[in-house]
């Protein structure tokens, strides 16, 4: 262009503003920022599904900023797209605002969900957002209605550049950045359409203390979503938990108790049984009782009795007329837990996320038998036995110690994190150039041993014969030894998955979608090894 040419565009400007100014108008940047009052842009009750912005509003829509010189030439479209009328909605910069600001291009809010608030307090239920890195602590929420649209250039005008630079929202680990819609209540009419353009969300990575966290990057809660030139990115999920061991053996069996010595009675009664309740006492099928030691009589000493639960008779007999009495036996050891079983199952959406199949806990251990009561001997009055029939009493024979508590079952691994792009709850959504990316899965966490099993009691001595010729009677047998308890079942390995859902399967027009590995499934014994996580594009859950 010459100088003259350059000297006419010059002045042709300067006379349009101060026309501008003279009508009363204001400056171009006061008649495009100002706020109005007009229904049909500033005000509403949020857009009808599948329903545009009013002109001038969508940002990749927005025609060049031109005016008008008077030269054909000059009014040519410059190629950029035009600055978004303040009246079209609320902007956000994390770089330039501050949530105490009314929200508008010169003075624009910080947070992403504070801007949202703004755009519902005011009925305009657009989010405009610069082209930065946002940063949240917590879920953006865009509830029904809302639309954000991203990749504009807060530092030229807030012109669109997504197709060079989105805006881009970062979660914390453990947390999903975005959530969108909302599921209809029963009984109401579809909730209004959700709507996002030119916006990049991904999660963040965990530390390694975080065990079992899935990484999401976003959740439709229901309704409509539309998403445009975006990607949801979500981070690996972290390594499930172990099953904590146990340190120390179940509770032991008490010992048993004496038998009573001869001549003491007429009846000498035997040990008393020794019970052990492993702790819980509502419940008999745990407890472990020893048998009781036999009666010492005149003529003859009993049998004691067997332990419980019994497994095999473990009684001492008693003297007869002629025979000695024999100690009781030792009680059998318990059976051991059943194994837990693996995480197997494919895991739960809700709106909380996602929840893995972790491994289950062990069963728990039989308790052990407990030892069988020692015979009890005769007594009598004869001889250098005892000195009245009142107490012609033989030894008594003593009870059993009592089995061994059995183990606590191993606790189940926890499953590994899964790694989801999109969670959709019933949700429909629309997609155009939106790309899913799902990291590694967590691999599932070590399903533990079972506790060891308690030791059992020592069986209590017979009675003592005293200074007679008569015998001492006979001891109870060792209780048995509790058994171990089952090991817990390994945690299912993390998903990688594009898009998790419930209800029908969504359409993957204008979709890509790309995945990682599936963590592997935490060890276990036997059934108890955890399964191998899924890798998937699409994948269907039930519905709850």
């Amino acid at each position: 262009m010459s100088m003259r040419g350059e000297g006419r565009v010059l002045i042709m400007k300067a006379v349009g503003l101060m026309l501008i100014h003279g009508m009363g108008c204001g400056t171009y940047w006061d008649a495009t920022y100002s706020p109005t009052t007009d229904p049909s842009i500033a005000k509403g009750a949020g857009p009808d599904l599948g329903e545009e912005p009013p002109p001038g509003c969508t940002p990749s829509a927005a025609g060049g900023d031109v005016v008008d010189t008077g030269d054909a030439a000059e009014n040519a479209d410059t190629g950029q797209r035009g600055m978004i009328p303040a009246r079209c909605g609320v902007f956000v910069s994390a770089s330039l605002g501050k949530d105490e600001h009314p929200g508008t291009p010169d003075q624009p809010r910080q947070t992403l969900t504070s801007a949202v608030d703004k755009a519902i307090a005011d009925q305009v239920y657009r989010v405009y957002a610069c082209a930065e890195d946002f940063e949240t602590l917590e879920s953006v929420m865009l509830p029904p209605g809302v639309t954000l649209f991203g990749g504009l250039d807060c530092m030229q005008g807030w012109r669109w550049v997504g197709d060079a630079t989105r805006t881009r929202l970062a979660g914390k680990s453990g947390t999903i950045p975005l959530q969108l819609g909302q599921g209809p209540s029963e009984g109401e009419a579809p909730p209004l359409g959700t709507r996002m353009e030119d916006v990049d969300v991904v999660t963040g990575a965990a530390s390694g203390d975080e065990l079992g966290l899935s990484s999401i990057a976003a959740l439709g809660l229901g309704g409509t979503i539309t998403l445009r030139r975006c990607s949801l990115e979500a981070g690996p999920g972290t390594d499930g938990r172990s099953g904590e061991p146990y340190d120390d053996a179940a509770p032991m069996g008490p010992d048993g108790m004496a038998g009573g010595a001869a001549c003491s009675a007429a009846v000498v009664l035997g040990g008393e049984a020794a019970v052990n309740t492993c702790g819980t006492q509502e419940d008999e099928n745990d407890d472990s009782l020893s048998g009781t030691g036999g009666v010492g009589q005149a003529m003859v000493g009993t049998n004691g009795s067997s332990g419980e639960p019994e497994s095999t008779p473990n009684a001492g007999t008693g003297s007869g007329s002629s025979s000695m009495c024999r100690a009781g036996m030792p009680g059998d050891g318990g059976a051991d837990g059943a194994p837990g079983a693996s995480g197997a199952d494919l895991g739960t959406l809700s709106a909380a996320g996602f929840e893995g199949a972790s491994g289950r806990d062990g069963g728990r251990g039989r308790p052990g038998q407990g030892g069988g009561g020692g015979g009890a001997s005769r007594g009598g009055t004869i001889g250098n036995t005892c000195p009245s029939s009142a107490s012609a009493g033989g030894a008594s024979g003593g009870s059993g110690g009592a089995g061994g508590c059995g183990g606590r079952g191993g606790r189940g691994g926890q499953a590994g994190g899964a790694s989801i792009a999109l969670i959709s709850l019933g949700a429909t959504f629309h997609f155009d150039d939106v790309t899913l990316k799902a990291s590694r899965g967590g691999n599932g966490g070590f399903g533990a041993e079972g506790q060891r099993g308690g030791p059992g009691g020592s069986g209590g001595p017979g009675g003592s014969k005293g200074t007679t010729s008569l015998l001492a009677g006979c001891e109870g047998g060792q209780g048995g030894l509790g058994g171990r308890g089952g090991p817990g079942g390994g945690g299912r390995g993390g998903h990688s998955i594009g898009m998790a859902h419930t209800g029908d399967a969504p359409k993957s027009e204008g979709l890509r979608i790309d995945v990682g590995e599936p963590g592997l499934g935490g060890p276990g014994i036997g059934q108890s090894m955890g399964i191998d996580g899924l890798r998937a594009e699409m994948q269907a859950f039930p519905s709850f």
